[in-house]
């Protein structure tokens, strides 16, 4: 049987053949946008989305697909946060005040604390003139305006925070606290929110307490030490009272000098109103 071949009667276009697969580089090699690491595939920031010369301080880990950095030069605090794994950025940026610290809730909330000194750059051991927070919501591509907590705050906003432990409590979309003294071992939450949250006053701590000055978790957990005991209770929202602490059961007695270890700190925080 013969074989029957059949060619085409007008001219043929030579099919252009598919691009190339990409190819990750292997591991330890890098491309223009690529890094290829024990841990997986690296990914090139776009340019414009920080300074080059930013350097970067803290990674918060949300879950498996939400992360944010934060990071400062010497005018501008940064904070880029993904939703996507990294396979997209957005960038938070703010004039540099004396200080600024970064706190976010579980719904991917970004609130900024950001303290200054009458000018200065550095809140060592100084009296803070102003502190303002700022709000962006999960998909918010900028900062929302400052609010003043200090010295705007409603009710007594004179005592001690402090600075390097001031991590803001993300309580809601619109409301944030921070934990301060209004006199020597005499400890308020006080609330800020945004742009036209009506203020609140602070509320007072137990004085038998010694109240751990770090939020803890998200949504943020009220730590503190009583006696020998590590107690916890849920972080009051703004307008609401207290709720009695409960034990930690299974903890080991701590030292409060354990967690002011990492940041021995005070600054005064006085309101000029």
């Amino acid at each position: 049987m013969g074989l029957l071949s059949l060619a085409p009667l007008g001219g043929c276009k030579k099919d252009k053949p598919p691009p190339p697969v990409g190819v990750p580089p292997p591991q330890g090699a890098a491309s223009s946008d690529e890094l290829s690491t024990g841990l997986g595939q690296a990914r090139a920031l776009a340019e414009g989305l920080s300074p080059t010369s930013t350097k970067w301080t803290r990674v918060v880990v949300l879950d498996d697909r939400r992360a944010i950095l934060t990071g400062s030069v010497t005018t501008e605090t940064v904070a880029l946060s993904t939703e996507d794994a990294g396979k997209t950025w957005r960038s938070l940026r703010n004039e540099r005040d004396a200080r600024a610290i970064w706190s976010f809730g579980a719904d991917g909330t970004v609130v900024l604390a950001s303290f200054a000194r009458g000018g200065a750059r550095d809140v060592s051991n100084a009296t803070v003139e102003t502190v303002r927070l700022l709000f962006a919501a999960p998909e918010a591509p900028a900062l929302t305006a400052p609010t003043p907590l200090f010295p705007t705050q409603k009710g007594p906003a004179t005592g001690l925070l402090q600075a390097e432990l001031a991590l803001p409590a993300v309580l809601a979309p619109d409301s944030a606290a921070l934990i301060a003294e209004e006199a020597p071992r005499k400890p308020v939450i006080i609330y800020g929110g945004k742009p036209g949250v009506d203020a609140v006053p602070a509320l007072k701590l137990p004085p038998g307490e010694k109240i751990i000055p770090v939020p803890y978790g998200r949504p943020p957990t009220l730590l503190s030490i009583k006696g020998r005991d590590l107690m916890m209770r849920p972080f009051p929202l703004a307008g609401k009272p207290l709720e009695a602490p409960k034990k930690v059961f299974g903890s080991a007695p701590v030292p409060l000098h354990f967690f002011g270890s990492f940041a021995p700190l005070s600054v005064d925080v006085t309101s000029t109103r």
